[in-house]
């Protein structure tokens, strides 16, 4: 049992002791747990999970695997989420590609989109190269008697061709003077017939089919318009041609291409699909439509290319209803394998393919990751994604007259299977009365029911829409129709001649200005309606702009334009990207070179765009500054490069100053602090910059001083205070060892130097200092006293060196107490000494020095007694009357009495002095002598008896 609690008391303190460890966990990237608790599984947590193995070469071109799709890029018409396609010429919604002109270039899916039958190729080749999105193109079609193509400026298509096209990023195109390398799998479809009105069409991809790879130098230019041809034979402007690739392959397969090429000039769009040459024609048939795959367009510097690693994934599987959907990875024998379904490790997935079925779950995005003896790959991510089924059929049509039928068409080719409620299961139907009509849409093991509802006698309203609205002469004119009718075709007659019969929304493209009108005629279940279209054709703007280049007056570019014809009332920018930009003005600032295009609009002129090339000059300066060590030996290096050389250069200590009086690139013994510089090339580009010198302050001392002590033993002190310079210090005063405190204590009076210096060996400027002592304090009593017994004496002290009331006076004695005078600040006291002893006053200053002294007051114990021997009391104020004098030994005089000569009492007194005036009973006595008789009281008690006469004379 024992044994046991032990256990229990280890495991417990063990976990204790690792919870942390739990709490701050790496991420285990193959084991579907959330270990580090940041709310993100394996691969989705890109911190800790990313891989530094490409998984195949990186390409210029944007999503170069096609596996990217999106609802929201221009001209994409999928209704599947994400922009999945759902239909042929869809290829604009694939994320950074777009067709290049007239022609449908399509963008297909292993799984929303696999085929489209039965004009287009019914199945993918497999596996497909690189996930489950490819495009396609067509490079040659002959599907009747005569020429079918038409160009929008209304000629004729010798040869159909189709391309698929993408702008480079910013800063990611070819480049003048460079190789490059393409690389490409190019798909085979397997051959199949149709039946076009009779004729038996022939779908193949002839092998041996030759390509063109083109460069475009401006992205505004990589639409070259309404033409159903090659660039060439439609003039289109920008475009040059890089290389043609001949590529041959069988059916049902795929090929891998490659081609090589130095590019002539810089090139801001790629566009790729078949040559000028002639058509690849059958020997059995005259009727044909060549059609061709593509995928996994690698488009890189030669020197840029590696191996492959994991990538790309082939996918085998054309439809989300097969039995099993395969991936596969490039195997190595060097490497182990884990696969991932939404960033989450798949338990057990572990080689390097991948199949799906029911069981497993088929929808997801899918990636691989291998891990080699040097690192680990991650491949780009496969999106299996089931398709929904979008609307087939208008939701509600009318008759407009009784007895009329109409037919409808499923709007988008899927493949499915259709159930009519009337039991007929064709991709079409014929409604000839009004009702509710069903249809159970079944494609991609998924069913949608969809209701048609017939009524009777509505308006038919519709109008024909011209895009753009306001055109320029020449400018290509779509014209198409907008109604809440069901109408099958409209046939549309230029007034240049020709007519073109096509279905309903299907935009007729003529040329403003060649053009003047067109007659249309709409075709609907009640006949056809005839209308005229005026063409209009209004002249361009006209304008001339200042361009200012970037990296030439400051970082960013400028483009101002100015209408010379006609008035503008908006201005509209896009970058080389075709991206909108915010600036709606007539002014535009931009920050990386490029073409840029503005499009001017106005009430008087059509929309006219101008495109403007801002080159980067490259014109910069690089400073290298040193910071300050000691007072001014900072410095600045400028380094110009780009720009047209020779430069000018000027220094300024202050935006608004004039410049300093020299041109040098490097400047010297400068102070900490903000400089301003402006630098000019021989084209009067300029570049400004604003730099700072940093360091610390110069060196700023101030001393403290202070004296200790109390004279005679006072010295002096200093407290040094330092600011800017770099600590540590030491500190000196001259002529003495430096310190590394900043105290100096034990001073004399006199003058000093004191210096500071820092820990770079910087010196402060020498600091007369000088220590100066206060005046000598002294305390006076005077000279030594005799005193008789009993007698009050008084004492002053006399200072110096301090001003009365200064300090505290204390008075002591050890001959009687002593009373000091608050009203002179006790400078003055009085005592009654009652024995020989010392009389000390002690000075204590707000500084704590104390200063005394001290005087010796001696005694005498003896009695003085005098009587005078006569007075004279005869009103002359002098001797009037008789007094008793005594000195300090004698308190008072008790029963002082006098007698004339017959004994007779003629004065008596108790007072403590004795006055007589010579009378008795106020009546003056006779001239004579008296006898007086008294005691005499002492200070230290007793008596004492006085006997004599007195002689009173008048």
């Amino acid at each position: 049992m024992s044994q046991n609690l032990s256990l229990l008391r280890y495991c417990v303190s063990l976990s204790l002791l690792l919870l942390p460890l739990f709490l701050s966990a790496q991420e285990i990237c193959d084991n579907g747990i959330d270990d580090d608790a940041d709310g993100r599984i394996d691969l989705n947590d890109v911190d800790d999970c990313s891989c530094r193995i490409a998984p195949e070469t990186p390409s210029l071109l944007l999503n170069p695997s096609l596996e990217e799709f999106s609802a929201a890029e221009p001209g994409c018409q999928s209704s599947q989420p994400g922009g999945l396609p759902d239909g042929t010429n869809q290829a604009n919604c694939l994320v950074g590609w777009q067709r290049a002109s007239l022609g449908t270039t399509d963008a297909w899916n292993a799984f929303t989109l696999a085929g489209s039958e039965p004009d287009y190729p019914t199945e993918l080749p497999m596996p497909l190269p690189s996930g489950s999105g490819v495009a396609g193109f067509w490079v040659g079609i002959k599907d009747t008697d005569g020429i079918q193509f038409a160009n929008g400026d209304g000629t004729l298509v010798q040869r159909y061709r189709e391309y698929l096209a993408s702008c480079f990023e910013e800063g990611r195109g070819i480049e003048r003077g460079e190789d490059y390398r393409l690389t490409f799998s190019l798909g085979f479809m397997n051959s199949q017939i149709y039946d076009n009105k009779g004729k038996q069409v022939h779908l193949d991809s002839p092998s041996g089919v030759e390509l063109s790879i083109y460069g475009i130098r401006e992205c505004a230019q990589l639409n070259f318009g309404y033409y159903q041809n090659c660039p060439e034979d439609a003039g289109a402007e920008g475009y040059e041609l890089l290389a043609n690739v001949t590529v041959e392959g069988q059916e049902g397969s795929w090929t891998e291409s490659v081609v090589e090429f130095t590019a002539d000039n810089d090139y801001a769009a790629f566009a790729i699909g078949g040559s000028c040459g002639s058509d690849l024609k059958r020997v059995d048939s005259k009727y044909y439509r060549n059609y061709y795959f593509i995928d996994n367009l690698i488009l890189n510097r030669t020197s840029a290319f590696q191996a492959p690693s994991v990538g790309p994934i082939n996918v085998e599987g054309e439809n989300i209803c097969d039995e099993a959907i395969v991936l596969t990875g490039r195997y190595s024998s060097e490497a182990t394998y884990q696969w991932y379904r939404d960033g989450i490790a798949i338990a057990g997935a572990k080689q390097h393919t991948l199949t799906l079925t029911d069981a497993t779950g088929k929808e997801g995005s899918y990636q691989l990751r291998a891990h080699y003896p040097v690192g680990c790959s991650t491949s780009d991510a496969v999106r299996i994604q089931r398709p929904v089924i979008p609307d087939q059929f208008p939701d509600s049509l009318a008759f407009c007259a009784a007895g009329s039928s109409i037919r409808l068409y499923a709007t988008k080719v899927l493949g499915a299977r259709y159930a009519w409620s009337d039991g007929t299961s064709k991709t079409s139907l014929t409604i000839k009365e009004p009702g509710t009509y069903a249809v159970t849409v079944t494609a991609n093991c998924q069913q949608r029911v969809e209701e048609i509802h017939a009524v009777a006698d509505k308006p038919l309203t519709y109008r024909y829409r011209l895009s753009p609205e306001k055109p320029c002469v020449g400018d290509t004119v779509e014209i198409t129709v907008d109604t809440d009718w069901y109408t099958n075709s409209v046939m549309y007659m230029p007034d240049d001649g020709g007519f073109f019969y096509q279905m309903a929304d299907v935009p007729l493209r003529v040329v403003a200005g060649d053009v003047a009108t067109v007659t249309a005629m709409l075709f609907t279940s009640c006949g056809m309606m005839n209308d005229i279209i005026t063409i209009p054709a209004y002249e361009p703007f006209a304008a001339e702009a200042a361009v200012t280049d970037v990296n030439c007056q400051g970082t960013e570019g400028r483009i101002a334009l100015r209408v010379t014809d006609g008035t503008a009332s908006a201005f509209q920018w896009s970058d080389s990207a075709q991206k909108s930009l915010d600036s709606t003005s007539s002014e535009i600032t931009v920050k990386q070179a490029g073409r840029y295009a503005v499009t001017v609009t106005g009430h008087d002129r059509c929309a006219t765009s101008f495109t403007y090339a801002v080159a980067d000059r490259k014109f910069s300066v690089d400073y290298v500054t040193t910071d300050v060590s000691c007072e001014n030996d900072g410095s600045i290096s400028a380094f110009p490069s780009g720009g047209t050389p020779p430069y000018r250069i000027e220094w300024r200590t202050a935006a608004d100053n004039p410049p300093m009086p020299t041109q040098a690139t490097v400047l010297t013994d400068l102070p900490k602090g903000t400089y301003f510089t402006k630098l000019r090339d021989s084209e009067n580009c300029v570049t400004e910059a604003r730099f700072s010198i940093e360091g610390p302050d110069s060196l700023q001392i101030t001393a403290t001083e202070s004296i200790h002590g109390c004279y005679p033993e006072q010295t002096g002190r200093l407290e040094v205070s330092v600011a800017g310079g770099t600590a540590p210090y030491t500190y000196s005063l001259i002529g003495t060892t430096e310190q590394t405190t900043p105290t100096f204590t034990d001073l004399s009076e006199g003058a000093y130097r004191l210096q500071v210096r820092d820990a770079l060996n910087c010196q402060s400027a020498e600091q007369p200092v000088t220590l100066d002592f206060p005046d000598p304090v002294a305390i006076d009593l005077g000279e030594d006293l005799v005193v008789d017994l009993g007698e009050t004496i008084t004492l002053q002290a006399e200072l110096t060196g301090t001003l009365a009331g200064a300090g505290t006076l204390e008075w002591s004695s050890t001959a009687g107490p002593v009373l000091p005078d608050p009203d002179f600040f006790n400078l003055i006291a009085t005592s009654n000494p009652e024995a020989s002893g010392e009389y000390m006053a002690r000075l204590l200053l707000p500084d704590g020095c104390s200063y005394s002294d001290a005087i010796h007051v001696q005694v005498q114990n003896t009695i003085n007694i005098y009587v005078p021997t006569a007075f004279s009391p005869n009103g002359d104020g002098v001797n009037d009357i008789l007094t008793v004098y005594s000195n300090a030994g004698v308190t008072r005089i008790d029963d002082f009495k006098v007698f004339d000569r017959w004994g007779g009492l003629v004065f008596a007194s108790d007072a403590r002095e004795v006055q007589w005036d010579g009378t008795r009973g106020g009546v003056p006595l006779d001239a004579g002598s008296y006898i007086y008789a008294g005691t005499v009281r002492l200070y230290k008690g007793g008596t004492h008896p006085i006997r004599g006469t007195v002689l009173l004379t008048r």
